[in-house]
Order: C-alpha cells, then structure tokens, then sequence
C-alpha cells in the first residue's frame, strides 16, 4: 500500500534531468521511463501531456511531473527521502513549482514568493518559506 505525491514544476524540462537532481544519475535509466527506487520510495519523472489540463489548475504548464509512491510499511524513510527529493529539486530548480501529497497542495513556489502548509516544513527546511495553514493555488477562470 502506498501514499502518493506529485511534483510538477516549470524547469527544468527533462525528465531524466528533474530525478537527477536528487538521485545519482547512474541510478536513472537512460531512456523512458525514468524510475529511480529507493528504501521507502519510488519516483517517476515524466512530461505532462499536451494540451495540459494542469494550467488552470497550478496557474502554469508544468514542464515535468515526478510522480513519488511512498512506502506506507516504511513511512518515515519514505518521508525522508520525499523531504530530500524536494529539498535537492528546490535548489536545483528555478522555476514555478507545485507539490501534492496525496492531493493536498503542500509546498508552492512561484515568482511571488514560496509556501509551504504547516506540518510539512520538514519538507523544505522551512528557511524562505511561509508556513500556512492551506497553500492556495490560484484558479483560471474559464
């Protein structure tokens, strides 16, 4: 049985490039699908579809999505490495990014600032964050 979260962002655009950002890259495959797993979780990297349905949602076209399914036998290992997979994808990203555990919104960030709801600071290291009881993710109106 697994928890899921879902990592969409601006940049950078590869999806091989999005996991090597926080696993060794002789640990990613060469080529589709790019699957790293390790104790307590497996992530999986990939473009979104187009036309993305994900931009009225997020308020931008996520370049890459990393899918991660977190091992609910081995939760606290999973939550560490989840916290070290956002934490290497916040330093080596520039763009918008989006986090959703389970499909809460938990972490934002974007050019107006970066957010993060109360109880998953372990996630980001809190610093240059704003914690807030709910993460809003503004909606297109259409």
């Amino acid at each position: 049985m697994s928890i899921f979260a879902t990592l969409h962002a601006t940049a950078p655009t590869s999806p091989r490039d999005a996991l090597a950002l926080a696993f060794p890259v002789d640990a990613i495959p060469a080529q589709a699908p790019f699957r790293v797993a390790v104790e307590g979780l497996e992530a999986t990297a990939l473009k979104p579809g187009k036309p993305n349905f994900l931009r009225a949602d997020f308020g931008f076209d996520p370049a890459v999505s990393v899918h991660v399914a977190l091992d609910k036998t081995a939760l606290v290992a999973a939550r560490t490495q989840l916290a070290s997979l956002v934490r290497a994808f916040l330093r080596g990203s520039r763009g918008h990014l989006v986090l959703l555990y389970i499909d809460t919104p938990v972490v934002k960030r974007d050019a107006s600032g970066a957010w993060v709801k109360r109880g998953y600071e372990d996630l980001v290291g809190a610093e240059g964050f704003q914690v807030v009881d709910e993460v809003s993710i503004p909606r297109e109106e259409g």
